[in-house]
């Protein structure tokens, strides 16, 4: 216990001095084809509900009894001697990574990556990413994004201490409007968002259910945009765990603010479970909880109760179960997926039951998939929806009481060899609206699937493609709903390695010109060819 509280006041004080939070050493030579958010760095993922879990099912080790036939021969043979490996030297690392590319529309990237060299006990870094597109027949299309990011962690038998520090800035510009009749000038449609957040997080290394297990965090937040709308957010808790025991409390306490109109919206967690296992299945029974605070106060209550069955002779695992939750909303949240938000309203959606059921598993040594499905029923569920007030901008209107949606995922990887990985995605869903008439800017279906191929380790060869339903969406200027076309959406990357420290990339992203709207009257770019370098030193 002494260790703990001098860990648990260690890490007090990295919090209060802002410390930087490590990731993955990122100083080996990397080749990245796609944009890198440093924050999270996901892998495949292997879900339950309603996300998809990112572990794969471990194949159990052959176990076999050896057959003895009973063969005598006079014949006597020499002990054959083991072929002895020659020693071999440490892989050399770098401790900066340099990534730098253009292309047409005045695109431009930058990626920079500098870390500590190997050591056992502490990690520690700096990131910084950069995109931007300005050049466009379309006014005021132009946008940018500058992420910096310093991170540390250190790591002992008994916990690992871990900060981040990150400021981000992303600029887009409201150029959803009619050009032909109308002129903006940019000050009245540039938006620009300043993020300010620091990350923390203490976690137990010991793995033994006879001890408690921990995983403390506190993370907080602070967004400023161009239209003088303010928001700051701090979220703390942990996740405990004993014996068959565990249980999560947290704190998510956030306040909005838009023309000196102040939104209060808190949530408090508490979930305790307990989990029983007989045989190969284990069931998970609990009670998930929330109490909402602020401009709204509410107790909410769920039942929490899944069944998880291992069939280890055939690699998989089946699971089933029911549970809900309140979704915190946020401006972050809402910025993030569509930044030509103007004004909105704060509602919490209220995931009043989820059913759900799937199996994960492998077949052999080099093919995992997942299947998943859930049927959700739904309060306040947020919808994108142009602002009547300013047509160039969006706000949330959310549905009522009586909403429910019905998700089916299916996913498969392939690793034919060190060279060869095949992988594909299908989403399905399906909505049923209560007092909306549509799932306003949802597709019903999204296709995600890809190979990489690496020659002779010097090239290496991405091809993505991503294929989406048509959309529906209201256009209020006219009364009606529209309909926006679905497509497809071709991505090849190639890369080829010149040396240990220089490579040289070239992207063609949108190779079909498929301009897709994600949103009414908001366009995207079409055909984009990227050439880069990256150095590793």
């Amino acid at each position: 216990m002494k260790n703990l509280a001098k860990n648990i006041l260690f890490f007090t004080l990295a919090t209060l001095s802002h410390s930087a939070f490590a990731q993955k050493n990122v100083s080996e030579q990397v080749n990245v084809v796609r944009s890198y958010k440093p924050i999270l760095a996901e892998a495949l993922r292997i879900n339950t509900n309603p996300e998809i879990k990112t572990d794969l099912v471990q194949i159990e080790p052959l176990n076999y009894q050896k057959i003895i036939f009973g063969l005598d021969s006079l014949t006597k043979t020499s002990p054959v001697e083991a072929e002895k490996m020659k020693s071999e030297s440490i892989t050399k690392i770098y401790p900066a990574y340099l990534r730098l590319a253009g292309g047409n529309y005045a695109n431009s990237l930058v990626d920079f990556y500098l870390s500590n060299l190997r050591a056992k006990d502490y990690q520690t870094g700096l990131a910084y990413n950069h995109r931007a597109a300005s050049n466009s027949k379309v006014a005021n299309m132009n946008n940018s994004t500058n992420n910096l990011s310093a991170w540390a962690k250190k790591m002992n038998t008994s916990n690992t201490l871990s900060a981040a520090f990150n400021y981000n800035r992303g600029v887009s510009n409201y150029y959803g409007y009619n050009h032909d009749s109308l002129i903006f000038s940019k000050d009245t449609t540039r938006q620009q968002y300043d993020i300010i957040s620091l990350q923390t997080s203490l976690v137990s290394n010991i793995d033994n259910t006879s001890k408690l297990k921990y995983d403390v965090f506190f993370n907080a937040y602070s967004l400023n945009d161009a239209w003088s709308t303010k928001e700051n957010r701090m979220i703390t808790g942990g996740n405990f765990s004993y014996d068959v025991y565990d249980f999560k409390i947290g704190l998510d306490a956030s306040q909005s603010e838009k023309n000196a109109i102040s939104n209060k919206n808190n949530l408090m967690e508490f979930s305790p479970n307990v989990s029983l296992k007989e045989g190969e299945g284990t069931l998970t029974i609990g009670l998930i909880s929330f109490i909402e605070s602020g401009d709204k106060s509410s107790f909410h209550a769920y039942p929490n109760v899944k069944y998880t069955y291992e069939w280890k002779a055939a690699s998989l695992v089946a699971f089933a179960g029911m549970n809900g939750k309140m979704h915190k909303n946020s401006l972050y949240q809402f910025a993030q997926e569509n930044p030509f938000i103007g004004s909105v309203n704060i509602l919490n959606t209220n995931e009043k039951l989820t059913l759900y059921a799937g199996a994960r598993g492998s077949i052999g040594t080099k093919t995992a998939y997942l299947l998943n499905v859930n049927l959700s029923q739904t309060e306040n569920d947020a919808y994108f929806v142009v602002d009547q007030s300013d047509m160039r901008k969006y706000t949330i209107i959310y549905d009522g009481k009586n909403a429910s949606a019905f998700h089916l995922s299916a996913e498969m990887t392939h690793q034919s060899n060190s060279k060869l990985r095949l992988f594909g995605k299908l989403n399905i869903h399906s909505y049923q609206t209560d007092t909306l008439r549509e799932a306003y800017h949802r597709p019903t279906y999204e296709i995600n699937a890809g190979a990489t191929y690496a020659i002779a380790d010097k090239f290496r060869l991405q091809l993505d493609m991503i294929a989406y339903s048509s959309m529906k969406a209201p256009d209020y200027r006219l009364g009606t709903i529209n309909n926006i076309d679905g497509g497809t959406d071709l991505n090849l990357a190639i890369d080829y390695k010149y040396s240990k420290i220089i490579s040289v990339f070239t992207q063609f992203n949108n190779i079909l010109n498929y301009q897709r709207a994600r949103y009414l009257y908001y366009n995207n770019y079409g055909f984009q060819a990227m050439l880069g370098l990256s150095f590793n030193f």
